[in-house]
């Protein structure tokens, strides 16, 4: 009796304690070298290749299995996202330019935090049947992790968005 007691005691020590523990520290991010920024300048250089092609399963290729897209309040799953890739390539006539640029880039770990800046221009139809030209330019923050596959991006959070048609803005959301 008094050993289930004294265990009693000594586990609703131990979850109070691990209540009141202050979280491990998180290592400070460090700041990128000109060797990682060449390297995630080709990954991002690959990405818009891909998207400048239509090819999807490129696309596919540098995503985790648990990717996800945080758009201003919804949140999207890699499947979500390829099928919704997959039906905005398929609307599209031409794409004319796609290019991402590094806006930051640190590192904490294994892990590989950017603020990245894109910017594609297309031709597609549009609801009224005709082509139209279409310019999109966001602004997001990727969080990348290094796997046995190389780098692979894990989170894309959209920060700002604006779209043109025929060169007159019609959104724009931050």
């Amino acid at each position: 009796m008094k050993t289930k007691l004294w265990l009693a005691l000594l586990m609703s020590l131990i979850v109070c304690i691990g209540a009141t523990a202050k979280p491990a520290a998180q290592k400070p991010m460090k700041p990128a070298t000109a060797a990682q920024i060449r390297v995630f300048a080709a990954l991002y250089d690959q990405g818009d290749k891909a998207f400048l092609s239509r090819d999807i399963q490129s696309v596919r290729s540098k995503m985790t299995p648990d990717f996800t897209l945080l758009l201003f309040g919804e949140t999207f799953s890699r499947a979500q996202y390829i099928g919704s890739m997959t039906a905005f390539f398929d609307q599209i006539i031409k794409v004319k330019t796609a290019k991402t640029s590094i806006q930051k880039l640190e590192f904490r770990g294994k892990r590989a935090f950017m603020e990245a800046r894109g910017t594609s221009e297309f031709t597609m139809l549009g609801e009224d049947k005709k082509p139209h030209s279409f310019k999109m330019v966001q602004c997001s923050r990727d969080s990348w992790i290094s796997t046995s596959r190389g780098w692979q991006i894990q989170v894309i959070t959209a920060i700002s968005e604006q779209n043109y048609i025929d060169g007159k803005q019609v959104s724009a959301r931050s």
